[in-house]
């Protein structure tokens, strides 16, 4: 299932560590709860790039597509098309 929209990955970014900053001015404590935290920044990272990399990959996979299809305008030169110019 695919999700009806795209949040950019530095917007993914900042919101836990929006959420993470509030948590810490709420306690009067920048320090990490370890391991806990250590393990959800790790697997935030860990998501992010598996996004970014499948985002990159689709990316280069729908060019590629769009400039291996034919125009209508491409063909040989002479060859009696009506987009030839007289």
């Amino acid at each position: 299932m695919r999700t009806p929209f795209k949040i950019p990955l530095l917007a993914a970014a900042a919101i836990p560590a929006a959420a993470y900053a509030v948590r810490s001015a709420m306690r009067g404590s920048i320090a990490p709860d370890l391991p806990g935290d250590l393990v959800g920044f790790g697997l935030l990272v860990i998501v992010l790039a598996l996004v970014g990399t499948v985002r990159a990959s689709a990316r280069d996979s729908a060019k590629r597509e769009f400039e291996d299809k034919p125009t209508a305008g491409d063909h040989a030169e002479g060859d009696g098309g009506h987009d030839e110019q007289v």
